[in-house]
């Protein structure tokens, strides 16, 4: 059963999803706004500690796209294709992965990151993780409610 809230998370899930992926699709073909601080740096000398080729990039872009599509399942014309099942525990499953990008990797990323005195470790103490922490709890929430 969708409620109001439901539906709020659902299209706060699904608006956050469409301009990340737009972002990643803008980086994959040349773009370089805000690329600088997208992704992990090493300490020593700011350099990403990788840079994603345009194919990954664009992976990236596409399980994003299909976060989206997950999110606005209920409104699509063909909804009954996708089982309820998948659709329920795709909300679980993102909503785990981002349990864990909030939570980090120890080292450059979310709230265990070690690497804290660059320019990506402070948008991601400000934005970055805060963020991947409202996706996570919406996506649960989704995934509780939907029961």
């Amino acid at each position: 059963m969708y409620t109001s809230l439901t539906t709020s998370l659902f299209l706060f899930n699904a608006l956050i999803f469409g301009l990340i992926a737009l972002l990643h699709v803008y980086w994959a073909f040349g773009g370089s706004w805000a690329a600088a601080n997208a992704l992990p740096q090493l300490a020593a000398d700011d350099k990403p500690v990788f840079i994603p080729g345009r194919l990954m990039t664009l992976l990236v872009a596409g399980a994003l796209l299909v976060g989206l599509l997950l999110n606005v399942y209920r409104w699509l014309p063909s909804n009954w294709l996708l089982p309820s099942t998948i659709h329920r525990y795709g909300l679980l499953l993102i909503g785990l992965l981002f349990v864990l990008r909030t939570l980090g990797d120890f080292k450059y990323v979310g709230l265990t990151k070690r690497v804290r005195n660059t320019v990506f470790a402070r948008y991601d103490t400000a934005l970055y993780t805060p963020l991947c922490g409202a996706l996570a709890m919406s996506h649960l929430a989704c995934f509780v409610l939907q029961c």
